[in-house]
């Protein structure tokens, strides 16, 4: 159990900084329905992998110290509808996506330390998925087309309300229905972002992603 004294030190030190701030706290606790730990496993084919845990499986002090003390990387109550989504649906569409999803989220923005771009951060985690649908090269020009044609769709279909698994499911039945799955894929998606060739004319919707 750590003492007032620690738990102040803590959250005037690290805990000035995302995620940490984001996160619910008392005088001497914190409080998240998500946390994402690393560390080593079987597999034949990784030594370390993340792990999701649903604090509710936790005793709350329990919680706290897994914060405090780096075990844990609390996730804030504004990307719990990412986790519920990669966790309870995205592992049965494609395991491949959730642990891509999983590994963007922690290094690109989890331990980035500043709140990522909402807007931003969904395209690029639904991109990735449509990119593993349509099996595109990613350096073929009709990658970069669908790229953007789904860049201009995700401007309108965005909302900061709406559940990522909607939003979701939105983008791909616009992709299903505006494009034909290749039968095999032909190159492993990353971290999507989108095409930089966009004409003049639609420049101001590019810039309005910031938003």
């Amino acid at each position: 159990m750590h003492s007032k004294e620690a738990f102040g030190a803590f959250v005037n030190g690290k805990g000035t900084r995302y995620p940490w701030n984001a996160i619910k706290r008392t005088r001497n606790s914190y409080y998240c329905k998500w946390l994402i730990t690393t560390g080593p496993t079987s597999s034949l084919f990784a030594t370390n992998i993340f792990h999701i845990v649903s604090t509710t499986t936790l005793p709350k002090k329990h919680v706290t110290a897994f914060v405090m003390e780096d075990v844990g990387i609390p996730i804030p109550p504004d990307l719990d509808d990412v986790i519920d989504t990669i966790l309870y649906w995205g592992t049965c569409v494609s395991g491949l996506w959730t642990s891509k999803v999983l590994h963007v989220l922690v290094h690109s923005y989890l331990l980035g330390s500043e709140n990522p771009n909402r807007k931003k951060m969904c395209f690029s985690f639904i991109a990735t998925l449509l990119h593993e649908h349509l099996g595109m090269p990613t350096s073929s020009t009709s990658f970069e087309d669908m790229m953007y044609a789904f860049f201009l769709y995700c401007q309108s279909a965005f909302t900061h309300n709406k559940h990522f698994h909607e939003l979701t499911l939105d983008c791909q039945h616009w992709c299903f229905h505006t494009h034909v799955p290749a039968t095999t894929p032909t190159d492993a998606a990353t971290n999507v972002v989108a095409p930089e060739r966009a004409p003049a004319s639609c420049a101001s919707s590019i810039s309005s992603m910031e938003d």
